[in-house]
């Protein structure tokens, strides 16, 4: 009867040789990488005509919009989705050992799903930037229709003109 140690030995030794016949010969050529597939592209935001829709001066659309497209904000917005995809394609490419044509359907899924995840994304933020713009509006306006027949009196004045 084996001890426990040596059944061990034995069934690794087992497992390491059927792994060791899955693994290609020394003879067997090297992956080739296959060539690198062009950057992801992504749209800009663009709020511009949203908020023209809601009646927002052009100083407003101005700096709202430049926000969206500024070289700051550009590169915030896509690099998560860039990264994800370029390493994504970088572990992917030397898997096709130069078989561009499967390399290529894979790279139009991955950018299919990186680019609709950046345009649901990108929609998320859009809509959340105009309903914030909607919410303020709607407190200018009842700001505003509190303060309507006061004219240029203050709080006080109109209380004591009330009171007359």
């Amino acid at each position: 009867m084996f001890s426990s140690e040596a059944r061990i030995a034995a069934d690794a030794n087992r497992a390491l040789a059927v792994l060791n016949a899955l693994l290609p010969s020394a003879s067997h050529t090297p992956l080739r990488p296959a060539r690198s597939p062009p950057p992801l592209h992504l749209e800009n935001l663009d709020i511009v005509t949203a908020l023209a829709g809601l009646d927002c001066t052009s100083a407003v659309i101005r700096v709202l919009s430049g926000e969206t497209s500024s070289s700051r904000a550009r590169p915030s917005c896509r690099r998560p989705a860039r990264r994800r995809y370029d390493e994504a394609m970088r572990q992917l490419a030397p898997l096709f050992n130069g078989d561009n044509d499967r390399l290529d359907a894979y790279d139009e899924v991955l950018r299919y799903r990186y680019t609709h995840e950046y345009v649901q994304s990108s929609g998320r933020a859009r809509a959340w930037m105009l309903a914030e713009v909607q919410a303020a509006q709607k407190r200018a306006a009842a700001s505003s229709e509190e303060e309507s027949g006061r004219g240029n009196f203050s709080a006080e004045v109109v209380e004591v003109l009330e009171r007359a």
